[in-house]
């Protein structure tokens, strides 16, 4: 009877329909391509390999991550902005933007740059909500404002946009040029 082979090493086992080392083990829950190898020194160097390749991608991105959550907090600081906070046990952005009139804003980022371009595209909506001009609407669904003017008595969509100030201007683009426009609307 023949003895079965074992590497003793996780992630390598030996095939017997092919006689060769395998080397199989997985990068961020994901199988990562198997090898062969005829020899069990081979596939423990390439396995050693593969496993500290991924060990210095990991710290690589570690280290960013500390970056950027050193940046952000700072910017947090300096912009003295109280509606994005840093949640160190789900390593996440927390958004909250009290909108006037409507309920309160709230979600989580896991990118800072995400976290402040919802933040401050909230707060611009929560001062269009202050002083109402023109007629420029908030989707909050698609998160764009729709520029309207109003032709003979009929609304007309001029676009949609990102920002306010861009709908904004639009819209009183659209109202000098077009001769129709109800000014009294």
């Amino acid at each position: 009877m023949e003895e079965k082979k074992v590497s003793g090493v996780k992630g390598i086992t030996w095939r017997e329909n092919r006689k060769k080392w395998i080397v199989q083990t997985t990068v961020d829950g994901m199988p990562y391509p198997s090898k062969c190898f005829s020899t069990l020194s081979q596939a423990k160097k390439f396995l050693k390999k593969v496993k500290g390749d991924l060990l210095i991608e990991v710290k690589k991105k570690d280290h960013c991550r500390i970056a950027e959550i050193k940046e952000a907090k700072e910017y947090i600081k300096n912009q003295e902005i109280c509606g994005v906070k840093y949640i160190d046990k789900k390593d996440v952005f927390e958004v909250e933007v009290k909108l006037s009139g409507e309920s309160d804003f709230l979600n989580y980022y896991y990118s800072s740059s995400e976290a402040f371009r919802k933040y401050h595209l909230f707060k611009e909506y929560q001062s269009f909500l202050k002083k109402p001009r023109r007629n420029i609407q908030f989707d909050r669904e698609k998160e764009c404002w729709i520029s309207i003017i109003s032709i003979n008595g009929f609304p007309k969509e001029v676009g949609r946009f990102p920002y306010y100030f861009d709908a904004l201007d639009a819209t009183v683009q659209a109202e000098e040029e077009n001769p129709d426009f109800d000014r009294d609307i």
